[in-house]
């Protein structure tokens, strides 16, 4: 009789979770370059709230855009998707770091497991495969704009310092050169690339750059703009061939003609790439003090 319970019971265990399996999420999974041109949006970014809609048949996911490859350029985007979760639901964190691909209406964007949405962490593959050819240019380029307009560059007597940085801001956000707006403008740095077989990775020497510079009457000098030692992990096969092709370059360059005073960076971000195909192979972010200005006001 007990051996009959339990037979029955395994029988009834296996007809509750066969539906279960037949319930799991099939679709064709696509390219990057699917996602390209069917995708409403396609932005990086952390999620910072989830919760019910106010009348409880959504779920709301909300997130601090971060970077983004298509749609509308907004700080936040949220996804929506209905108050069940299924098998085909993306299982989002707050949180956490996510590339995220959205469909449907820009208005109440969703994803699914059937995109390619998934954590910033493994999406390395597919924001190099989204980012557009690296256009650099030379730093002279940068020092031109210095000297073409010495006032938004040059912190005034009267000017507080946060003062000064959303002057700096304001004319990064809307300068064009080439083009291109001078915040997404990437500018040449010139370093050597150091290659350590033991941890099979290239390091960037620091540097100083020094420019000269007397754009106004009242200031001169030299101003002197560092950064710290950037590495990109290479094994040692590939190394010798990329080498020659390795460029260090920075989307900004924002300073202080302050006297003695550490030059306090607007958020800047460097970046590894190869000068051969203009491809990024590494990216580094930092908002840290890492410059000085030495020079003197008249």
């Amino acid at each position: 009789m007990k051996r009959l319970e339990l037979r029955l019971s395994v029988f009834a265990l296996s007809f509750i979770l066969t539906p279960l399996v037949c319930l799991a999420c099939d679709c064709p999974y696509p390219t990057v370059t699917q996602e390209r041109q069917t995708a409403a949006a396609i932005f990086s970014g952390k999620a910072t709230r989830i919760a019910e809609t106010t009348d409880s048949k959504y779920i709301q996911i909300t997130f601090k855009v971060e970077q983004s490859w298509k749609g509308a350029p907004t700080r936040e985007k949220s996804l929506f998707r209905d108050n069940v979760l299924t098998d085909c639901d993306f299982g989002f964190q707050v949180g956490a770091e996510y590339l995220v691909y959205a469909h449907g209406d820009p208005k109440k964007l969703s994803t699914n497991t059937c995109t390619r949405t998934r954590r910033l962490v493994d999406a390395a593959a597919d924001i190099n495969e989204l980012a557009e050819p690296l256009r650099v240019e030379p730093l002279e380029s940068l020092i031109a704009l210095m000297k073409k307009s010495p006032e938004v560059f040059t912190q005034d007597e009267t000017e507080t310092q946060e003062e000064y940085f959303s002057k700096l801001r304001s004319y990064f956000n809307k300068t064009e050169l080439n083009g291109k707006k001078l915040k997404d403008t990437f500018f040449l740095l010139k370093t050597d690339f150091t290659y350590d077989v033991e941890e099979q990775e290239f390091t960037t020497d620091r540097y100083l750059l020094n420019v000269n510079y007397n754009i106004v009457s009242r200031v001169h000098g030299v101003y002197s703009y560092g950064f710290p030692k950037l590495s990109l992990k290479v094994p040692p096969e590939k190394a010798a061939e990329l080498k020659p092709y390795l460029r260090l370059a920075v989307n900004a360059l924002p300073i202080t003609l302050v006297s003695s005073e550490r030059v306090r960076l607007l958020p800047v971000k460097y970046v590894i790439y190869d000068d051969r195909d203009k491809k990024v192979l590494a990216t580094i972010s930092t908002e840290n003090d890492i410059g000085s200005s030495d020079g003197s006001r008249e």
